[in-house]
Order: structure tokens, then sequence, then C-alpha cells
């Protein structure tokens, strides 16, 4: 991710989660792997569908988290991630996390990092 542009993380997913109790997010590295930050947040469209403010999640309170019932449906999920551009080490993975016994699952696919180039010409 060292070339100018607009870069774009998506991936398409359905899942089973207890809304509000389990679910997953997505975390980046810029150190490959020693420190973990949250990426993105609730407010983007297409992106986390819990805020978590009251906590009592596998989450900790007031982190966002992709949760509930998705059906059979796979859904696409798509985040500018263009602010990472330039790192040499940032790294991306997905965490999963559950409070009790209940039928969970998740199933995701084509993660795809992309990016497209601008040029303006006089």
């Amino acid at each position: 991710m060292s070339a100018n542009g607009t870069y774009i993380l998506s991936f398409y997913a359905k899942w089973r989660f207890e809304q509000g109790y389990d679910g997953f997010r997505v975390e980046y590295s810029l150190d490959k792997g020693s420190n973990w930050t949250i990426l993105g947040g609730y407010n983007p469209p297409q992106w986390y569908n819990f805020n978590n403010i009251a906590g009592g999640s596998a989450f900790p309170t007031g982190e966002p988290f992709f949760c509930s019932d998705t059906g059979a449906t796979y859904y696409k999920h798509q985040l500018d991630i263009s602010a990472l551009k330039g790192n040499p080490m940032v790294a991306f993975r997905f965490v999963f996390m559950s409070e009790d016994r209940k039928s969970t699952r998740l199933n995701s696919s084509h993660l795809v990092i992309s990016y497209a180039v601008f040029c303006l010409k006089k």
C-alpha cells in the first residue's frame, strides 16, 4: 500500500450471532502484529452494525462490532483504508468473540484490498 490513490478493504460475509453479545470485528496493525487497533467505527455505512454502548457483550464496552443474524445471504462490507497507505508493516485480522455456548457461525469470503489512482489532465 505505497502508491498514491484510494485503498478500499472489502469482504463478503454472512453470520449468525447472539444479538448484542457475540460477533467479530476487523483490526489492523502498523507493526506486523505487535499492537492491534479496531478498523473503522459504528457510523460508516456498511461497516459495524452494533455500537456496544451498554456493554455486557464479549467485546469491551464502547467498542463496536458486527453481530446479529444475516441469514443465508452474503453481504459486502467495505471501508476506505487510504489513511494506512505508506506503511510497509500494515496487517489485518478478523477477531471473533463469544461470551457463551450458543450456536454461532461466521462465513466470509473474498477479502480484497483494492486501490484506484486518479489523474487529472489539463
